[in-house]
């Protein structure tokens, strides 16, 4: 056997185990103090995405809603969404929000 081989163990019911290749996302709401030539200051709600201690992605000023930005957050993270779907749940998000129809 080469030193490339890689050997994977079944647990006793024939299953291979995941557990070791699961990488689990956490998802944060971030309050943002922003500002803008049209309105001026105004707070806004983004989404941070965890891997461990490392934020790997945000994504800014979503809504003004924290409501709103809270239950994103909440189903990203019961669900367990994996960060490379993120930017398909926010479009669908902000679709929904702003009533724009999704192609």
């Amino acid at each position: 056997m080469d030193n490339n081989t890689t050997i994977e163990k079944k647990t006793a019911n024939g299953e291979y185990p995941i557990s070791d290749t699961c990488v689990t996302y956490r998802y944060e709401a971030v309050r943002e103090e922003l500002y803008s030539d049209e309105i001026g200051e105004y707070t806004a709600y983004g989404i941070a995405v965890y891997l461990g201690n490392t934020r790997v992605e945000f994504i800014s000023d979503l809504t003004n809603d924290q409501g709103e930005i809270c239950s994103l957050v909440n189903k990203c993270n019961e669900n367990q969404l994996d960060a490379v779907h993120v930017y398909d749940v926010v479009e669908d998000f902000l679709a929904e929000v702003v009533d724009y129809p999704v192609k």
